[in-house]
């Protein structure tokens, strides 16, 4: 089993969804939120246990994730 882990804006494509159905069967999949993030559909997400981010600039809702520990992860979903 691997551990999958998925930024949760991902999942808010109803495209990806289906995917993420399969790999939930076979995988641990975890869905992870930044602290605040506004999409282009003005969606907006806050968790205060969320991951910290550096946005990129030029880039509409582009950042990178930060994380503490890369280890909790086989794969990440960006």
């Amino acid at each position: 089993m691997r551990r999958i882990g998925v930024i949760g804006h991902m999942h808010v494509n109803p495209d990806n969804r289906e995917l993420f159905e399969l790999l939930m069967e076979r995988d641990e999949v975890k869905f992870l939120f930044p602290k605040k993030w506004r999409g282009s559909f003005k969606e907006k997400y806050e968790d205060s246990d969320g991951f910290d981010k550096i946005k990129l600039p030029f880039m509409k809702n582009s950042y990178i994730p930060i994380f503490r520990s890369s280890e909790n992860y086989d794969i990440l979903w960006i």
